[in-house]
């Protein structure tokens, strides 16, 4: 989500699509909202919601939510860790 509206620079020479040679770098939300073929009523939600997004408390929560899920994943390996030693110590 949070590169929906960040400048895309792998777009810049994109020709496929419109026979076109685009030199501005733009988001995609930019090329969508300037694409002709896309429904105003479509257009206007994704205004309104452009309106309310704010990317640096996104990408600060996704860093938070991604350093939590690192803890927890370092959490599980530990305790594996300790399981498996657990079990090593009572069988030999």
């Amino acid at each position: 989500m949070l590169g929906f509206f960040e400048i895309d620079t792998v777009h810049l020479c994109d020709i496929r699509d419109s026979g076109e040679f685009c030199l501005t770098p733009t988001s995609p939300y930019r090329r969508l909202m300037s694409f002709p073929d896309f429904p105003g009523a479509a257009k206007a939600e994704l205004r309104r919601w452009y309106q309310q997004y704010n990317p640096v408390l996104l990408r600060q929560e996704i860093h938070r939510v991604t350093g939590a899920l690192m803890e927890l994943s370092h959490r599980k390996d530990l305790m594996r860790q300790q399981s498996f030693a657990a079990a090593t110590l009572e069988h030999s």
